[in-house]
């Protein structure tokens, strides 16, 4: 997340486009396109900037360099971990997947996504989920999510040299490398992964993912092995998310009960 390339999500365009026709299919070269506008210049961002574009940029690629649609190569990965129960689809999911999921509910009054105000209190889960893609276009069980975590960290997915290449990271601050998370720098991110330091919990990987009404986040803690796993059917407002102190909590009481060390 170094490149100047800014997020298609943060274009003004697209977010119109997903509150007024939360059903619209939008193509990848239609979502980097955004990023482009035809009146100027991107605003180029600096430094370590989370941006979606990359990820779109990336399953372009791989459909390339593979010959294949992105979700077979997806597909190849999930059969390779043992996932039963994780599935991508590029735009509308179907009923066999979507009625067993739960109600996900948009709740962000933050000023960026006025644009999406249309989806209030609106439930999405039927919604077309091409606006993410490659970018989060997934839905798992939370069995399979610690499955797939790890799987990344442990297991027989990646090469040791791919493993490293993953758990090499920068600071989220500066965008620089460094070795690991530490007091100055508690948060960084490698190949798609993110590694913090608290107190509470010493250092350990992670990530979020989120979309207009889900949001799932693991934590692997190497210390001891554990992997926990959370998933909140809402995405509300930035200040009204506390995932990371819930991860916390629970990690506080799995130790305090004897259940890790």
């Amino acid at each position: 997340m170094t490149s100047p390339i800014p997020g298609y999500d943060n274009q003004a365009s697209i977010a119109k486009i997903m509150g007024d026709d939360p059903k619209h299919g939008f193509t990848p070269q239609e979502l980097v396109a955004s990023v482009y506008p035809h009146n100027g210049k991107p605003q180029p961002v600096s430094g370590w900037t989370y941006s979606n574009t990359n990820y779109i940029l990336a399953q372009m690629i791989i459909e390339k360099a593979g010959g294949k649609p992105y979700a077979d190569v997806l597909r190849g990965l999930f059969d390779q971990v043992g996932l039963k129960n994780t599935y991508y689809e590029e735009n509308l999911y179907p009923a066999s997947i979507t009625d067993r999921m739960v109600s996900g509910y948009f709740f962000n009054h933050d000023p960026a996504d006025e644009p999406l105000a249309p989806l209030l209190g609106q439930d999405v889960k039927n919604d077309s989920v091409s606006w993410m893609q490659g970018a989060g276009g997934i839905v798992s069980s939370m069995q399979d999510v610690s499955r797939w975590a790890r799987a990344l960290y442990e297991g027989p997915l990646l090469a040791d040299k791919q493993r490293s290449e993953l758990m090499t990271v920068v600071s989220d601050k500066t965008g620089e490398p460094i070795d690991g998370p530490s007091k100055d720098h508690p948060s960084a991110f490698g190949l798609g992964v993110g590694a913090g330091l608290r107190t509470a919990l010493g250092a350990y990987w992670y990530y979020q993912g989120m979309t207009l009404g889900y949001r799932v986040l693991y934590g692997y803690f190497p210390k001891n092995g554990a992997v926990i796993i959370l998933g909140l059917n809402s995405q509300p407002d930035d200040k009204q998310n506390h995932n990371g102190a819930l991860l916390e909590e629970i990690y506080g009481l799995l130790h305090q009960a004897g259940k890790i060390e």
